[in-house]
């Protein structure tokens, strides 16, 4: 242990002196430079230990970062896949209605054009029926209605056979 020269109080370990013994301002500047030692060296320790804790939490913040960030881009691409799985579908689903819209149309079209040629067969049947008719009316109230149904009677005839009304033009 060391004392004091004047011979009062004494030295504590770690650079601290008591001055219950020997009152204030007789430590020399042997101990008041122990005294700042220690303190810087408390104050260096607390900012090597707060500088380590930054580093630590500056690496795990890093890391988080980095953990959110892949997180975050797989759900994204997770969204992009579904989102572009979900529009094919839809796409083909469309194309699927057109096609068979399509189909449609072309069976309606096809539709009126059988109707449209029935039709227009129906004219055509009707049409030559009416000049038959016109013709054998116009022959009737004619000179040349006698010869006209004689040759019907033979073409009748040269077919094979006769039918009721035509006995009944022979025997008159």
């Amino acid at each position: 242990m060391y004392t004091h020269p004047t011979g009062k109080g004494r030295v504590l370990r770690g650079g601290f002196s008591s001055t219950a013994h020997t009152g204030p301002g007789t430590s020399n500047g042997e101990e008041l430079g122990k005294k700042w030692a220690t303190f810087f060296q408390g104050i260096g320790a607390v900012v090597g230990v707060a500088g380590a804790t930054a580093v630590v939490v500056r690496t795990f913040d890093q890391t988080e970062i980095k953990y959110i960030e892949s997180k975050a881009a797989a759900e994204i691409a997770r969204v992009e896949d579904k989102a572009a799985a979900e529009i094919a579908r839809v796409e083909d689903k469309a194309a699927t209605e057109i096609a068979q819209a399509k189909a449609e149309i072309a069976q309606a079209k096809a539709d009126v054009a059988r109707v449209e040629d029935k039709r227009t067969m129906s004219e055509m049947f009707w049409k030559a029926e009416v000049e038959r008719f016109k013709r054998e009316v116009q022959l009737a109230f004619t000179q040349d209605y006698e010869p006209y149904q004689a040759a019907l009677v033979d073409k009748r005839k040269k077919r094979g056979g006769t039918s009721g009304s035509e006995e009944k033009e022979e025997e008159n």
